[in-house]
């Protein structure tokens, strides 16, 4: 007997299916050091057998990040609703999503103790349309040299940011293997910040970008607490300016 996870599971991707939903496939990582990377895709099909037929994301294909017979996770999300669930890829192969139209999919396993996907701790501020300068990302690499990229600030929460790079490769893929930086942002001529961030989470953009989900590292408590109002004080500014700009 199915479980509750796994009847809400079902009911989701059925209904990301009929409509070519987006997904997003990640793998998961044992070590700290390494950041998780997700490729966003489109479902097309589930079949009667369980199995999930998605795209091969380009960049994913680039990034040689998926192999047969690897264990991936699968990511969707419905309304505000997510969740994640385990799936084996079984093989790559060339699809008819209708009659004009063929793309190169993976069959997918059916997915595998689903679960709900924790929130944010913090809600997020989403500051992508205001007119900010170029956050900027640090940190030191071999024989003491640093690493320097800039990017955008998408949105901002008390316990993080998000961040779009769009560099060349080799930028990239510094970015892909680091897991720490120094970040500087500015959210306006009065908010200016200096602080240590992880890696959370990793989206690729397309073939020439990465969306960076950056949490707060700070060690010390009171430090960390100081932010966090900080933050959420601008959060609250943001939102109030946003619902002034709808009502004019």
């Amino acid at each position: 007997m199915a479980s509750s996870n796994e009847e809400h599971w079902n009911a989701m991707l059925n209904r990301l299916a009929s409509r070519d939903g987006s997904v997003e496939m990640s793998r998961g990582v044992s070590n700290d050091q390494s950041a998780v990377v997700m490729y966003r895709s489109r479902v097309f099909k589930v079949m009667q057998d369980g199995c999930i037929i998605v795209e091969i994301p380009r960049q994913a294909l680039q990034d040689k990040a998926f192999r047969v017979g690897d264990d991936l996770d699968l990511t969707i999300m419905v309304n505000n609703q997510r969740m994640v669930a385990t799936c084996t890829l079984h093989e790559a192969f060339s699809y008819n999503v209708n009659p004009t139209l063929k793309v190169t999919c993976y069959r997918l396993s059916s997915g595998r103790r689903p679960k709900r996907e924790q929130r944010r701790s913090f809600y997020r501020v989403s500051v992508a349309a205001m007119a900010l300068k170029p956050t900027k990302l640090s940190c030191e690499i071999e024989h003491g040299q640093r690493f320097l990229c800039e990017g955008r600030l998408s949105n901002i929460g008390a316990g993080g940011i998000g961040v779009s790079i769009r560099a060349a490769r080799t930028i990239l893929n510094q970015i892909k293997r680091t897991r720490h930086f120094d970040c500087s942002v500015w959210l306006s001529e009065e908010h200016n910040i200096n602080v240590p961030v992880r890696v959370a989470h990793i989206s690729a953009l397309g073939d020439d970008g990465l969306y960076l989900g950056l949490q707060f590292a700070i060690e010390d408590a009171v430090q960390a607490k100081q932010l966090e109002q900080r933050i959420q004080q601008r959060c609250t500014e943001v939102q109030r300016m946003q619902l002034q700009r709808r009502r004019a």
